[in-house]
């Protein structure tokens, strides 16, 4: 008998043929146990087959998945090709660059598949967006190489303007330019298939533009003439919608011949009357003001110019008459140069050098000059410092003005450290000025650069009192610098302690700072104006002495007090004593 055969693949293939619900089996077709037990099977079988399926189809999904982002990467990271241009897409093998490194992504990730079938998958899910991104990456190609091409016009257009604004005058230059334009166009036109009008219009826009060129610079380097000559040779090329072309050229032709009129007029005539009637015979009404203005600028340029030559020549004479005390050892030429107020100042300097005597103080001359501001003080020269000031102020304050003099021009050159000295001297002056008008001794409407005479003197004296205070404050503290409350203090110690003269008529309030020997022994100050606090030590004091004091002894005694009088004075006057 023989044995059993076992099934093979094949006996199952049919079996699982004959079970499909798609294959007709012919009633009652006789099935073995084996046939039955396939039969049985078949549908394991096909569930496996199923999930085998199913598994490979998502590795598949998640592999195109990686390279979906590996192209966005590469189409919009930062090394992405959309990030390339002009030239670094032109110049350079740029298709196949990001071709093979899309191609190097899409192997990687296929041999991380496990199977064929994986890869088979993902092999065909991945063809449509590799080529997606080759025509993007064509398009983005071409775009770049239009835009390249485009920026190589703009940047030849704008080059050769650039040349023939350098070379306005040179026709060969001239001419280059404009032929290496009309080719540029000629090569756009052809590449980007321009129509014949849109071709002419680029040539005659870039014609226009190299002409313009020209007569602007040819203007603005007063060559007038030759701006008009070129103008009218090309003027059929050059557009000019708003007539700025011919107004410029009107405008330039109105200075050039204004610049003749007047470099003639100035050459004729020194004094300004005299030159201004010679511009006057112009007839064209444009040309006689713009020729009147010129003349105006001129004569007054020359005259600048001869001042500062006298003043530099004035320099020169102080100099020698301070080593000589002599006039005449100042070159007689020059000499002859200076002005009458100048002459003045030097005869006076050289007085004084030979005599040995300082300067006699003018305290209005002083008060006008300490009441300036820094910006006045500044436009002043040295010889116009010299000449109104030296003559008349004492050499201590004739320092003092040259040292202001020169940090107010330090500080309109804006030299911070100097900016920070005028500004505290001018708190300084304009402190004093309004403590003395809060004080009542300077009118409101008054200023102190405007006193005259003992007034002058008065109010000269009480600044100096308080400016050597302020020396002496900024010696005790080793600083350039005082606080402005301090300032203030001292300010307030010379203006607002006052006390009255004792006279026949009206006694007169005075700052104790201004008093003269002969009014200190008559001044006092009233009752109602002493503090309680110092009228009970002052009674105390006379009381210890056995005296009754009297409210005049009182006045004086507290005068003396706040002044600075010796414990004699104050005794005598205690004791009733004057």
């Amino acid at each position: 008998m023989a044995g059993i055969r076992l099934p093979t693949s094949a006996d199952v293939d049919v079996v699982n043929r004959r079970s499909d619900p798609g294959v007709a089996v012919p009633k009652g077709t006789f099935q073995s146990p084996l046939g039955i037990a396939a039969q049985e099977l078949a549908p394991a079988f096909k569930e496996l087959h199923k999930a085998e399926i199913q598994n490979d189809t998502l590795m598949a999904e998640d592999a195109m998945n990686q390279y979906r982002a590996s192209q966005i990467e590469q189409t919009v990271g930062q090394d992405g090709f959309t990030k390339n241009r002009g030239k670094d897409v032109v110049n350079t093998p740029f298709l196949e660059n990001y071709e093979k490194r899309l191609a190097k992504s899409k192997n990687d990730i296929a041999a991380t598949l496990a199977n064929d079938n994986q890869r088979e998958i993902f092999e065909r899910r991945s063809q449509i967006p590799t080529l997606q991104f080759n025509e993007s990456l064509k398009r983005h190609k071409a775009g770049e190489e239009d835009n390249n091409a485009k920026e190589i016009l703009k940047s030849t257009l704008a080059i050769e303007l650039s040349n023939v604004s350098n070379n306005y005058s040179n026709p060969l230059a001239i001419e280059a330019s404009k032929q290496r334009n009309a080719y540029a166009i000629d090569q756009e036109a052809a590449r980007s298939g321009w129509s014949k009008e849109r071709m002419d219009l680029e040539k005659r826009a870039s014609l226009s533009s190299i002409h313009t060129s020209v007569i602007s610079n040819a203007l603005a380097n007063d060559q007038w003439q030759y701006a008009q000559q070129y103008y009218r040779k090309n003027k059929v090329d050059i557009a000019d919608p708003n007539g700025s072309i011919a107004r410029a050229l009107e405008e330039g032709g109105l200075r050039s011949r204004s610049q003749a009129n007047a470099d003639s007029i100035v050459t004729q005539y020194r004094d300004l009357p005299e030159a201004l009637e010679a511009a006057r015979k112009i007839k064209d009404p444009k040309l006689r003001d713009a020729t009147e203005d010129r003349v105006r600028r001129q004569i007054g340029d020359r005259k600048q110019n001869d001042i500062r030559l006298q003043n530099a020549v004035f320099i020169e004479a102080v100099k020698t008459v301070e080593q000589t005390g002599d006039v005449d050892r100042i070159d007689p030429a020059r000499y002859a140069e200076l002005g009458p107020d100048q002459r003045n100042a030097l005869k006076s300097l050289a007085e004084r050098q030979r005599s040995g005597q300082a300067a006699k103080q003018n305290d209005e001359v002083w008060l006008k000059f300490t009441s300036m501001a820094p910006g006045a003080i500044a436009r002043m020269d040295e010889a116009e410092l010299i000449t109104n000031y030296k003559p008349h102020l004492s050499p201590e304050n004739w320092d003092t003005a040259s040292r202001r003099w020169q940090a107010a021009r330090n500080a309109a050159m804006g030299k911070p450290e100097h900016l920070a000295k005028i500004k505290d001297e001018l708190t300084f002056e304009q402190r004093f000025a309004d403590t003395m008008k809060s004080s009542g001794l300077l009118p409101k409407d008054k200023t102190i650069g405007a006193l005259k005479g003992d007034n002058a003197a008065m109010v000269a004296k009480l600044r100096q009192s308080i400016a050597d205070d302020i020396v002496s404050y900024k010696r005790s503290t080793g600083k350039d610098y005082i606080p402005p409350e301090e300032t203030q203090r001292l300010i307030n110690k010379h203006v607002m302690r006052t006390a009255f003269v004792d006279s026949w008529w009206t006694d007169p309030e005075k700052p104790i700072t201004l008093l003269t020997p002969e009014e200190r022994e008559k001044a006092y100050v009233p009752v109602k104006k002493i503090p309680p606090q110092d009228i009970v030590k002052i009674k105390n004091y006379a009381r210890s002495m056995g005296v009754n004091i009297s409210n005049r002894q009182m006045e004086r005694a507290y005068f003396l007090h706040i002044s600075g009088g010796t414990l004699e004075e104050y005794n005598r006057v205690i004791k009733g004593d004057r």
